[in-house]
């Protein structure tokens, strides 16, 4: 063998992982798991929009009037997938995997198009970003005031509810919708963070993973104070283009914060969305 040439090895293995006490097993199989799954979009859908109807012990409530709240109910929204490889090992792994996937919430479900079951969770408004797509804005837009012309709320003093934290939405719905950040307030006035995805897709399909990439990059920054967008220090991901038309986006939604009090928005980030 030439003093150069590199001998192929085999992979790893610990030959002695049975032999460890049961208690250091199972800790190693849960240090393999993340924590908490990653964010992901979930795209939206229709049919998520219901009242609730306070009582007199529920914060918000108001002495004579309706004390109806229309809210968002992001728990009808179609799980995504997760991974959860562990499963794959052997018993004692996936004992372990399962708890872990009951703490996340996760359940399984079956996927007709790929026809097989995978574990799939719920959406976390912690973490996780509502994907509104090109296609479906209108309807996103409408859906809520055509839920209060049906007949169990028309003519009824209606409020909004707890509002989603994050929405992504493609940067071509500036090109068509120019106003279509500041429509978002109407009814998510708690929206903290707006992500535009900048990179080309087709949408995302229900049980599909997708998350996003490049959130540290360059983003416009909220100043109070001053009321208005600033673009901060970070790194351009994309054509200068995009930047401007997401920054002519910002000019009435100042604006419409300002008028409507709107404290919680701290920024908006051009984003890439990747598939998982």
């Amino acid at each position: 063998m030439s003093p150069t040439t590199i001998p192929a090895t085999a992979p790893v293995t610990f030959a002695l992982f049975s032999e460890l006490p049961p208690e250091l097993r199972n800790q190693i199989w849960n240090d393999a798991l993340l924590k908490k799954d990653r964010p992901a979009l979930f795209p939206y859908q229709d049919g998520c929009w219901h009242p609730i109807y306070l009582s007199e012990s529920d914060e918000g409530y108001i002495a004579n009037t309706d004390n109806i709240r229309l809210e968002f109910n992001s728990a009808l929204l179609e799980p995504i997938p997760i991974e959860v490889p562990l499963c794959l090992v052997n018993r004692e792994s996936r004992d372990v995997a399962l708890a872990w996937a009951h703490r996340q919430g996760a359940r399984i479900i079956f996927l007709g198009d790929m026809r097989h079951h995978v574990f799939a969770r719920l959406f976390d408004n912690e973490q996780d970003m509502l994907y509104v797509g090109l296609s479906n804005f209108a309807d996103f837009f409408v859906e809520p005031y055509n839920r209060l012309a049906e007949p169990d709320l028309f003519g009824r003093i209606v409020g909004s509810g707890p509002s989603l934290r994050y929405i992504a939405v493609p940067e071509a719905l500036l090109e068509r919708m120019p106003g279509a950040l500041e429509e978002m307030f109407e009814w998510f006035r708690g929206l903290e963070v707006i992500f535009i995805i900048v990179n080309p897709h087709h949408g995302i399909p229900v049980h599909q993973r997708w998350e996003l990439e490049g959130a540290q990059g360059k983003a416009l920054l909220y100043d109070n104070r001053q009321g208005r967008f600033d673009w901060d220090d970070g790194v351009n991901i994309c054509g200068s283009i995009i930047y401007e038309r997401i920054e002519q986006a910002t000019t009435r939604l100042s604006v419409v914060m300002a008028g409507n009090h709107v404290t919680t928005l701290r920024s908006i980030r051009p984003v890439f969305a990747v598939r998982r």
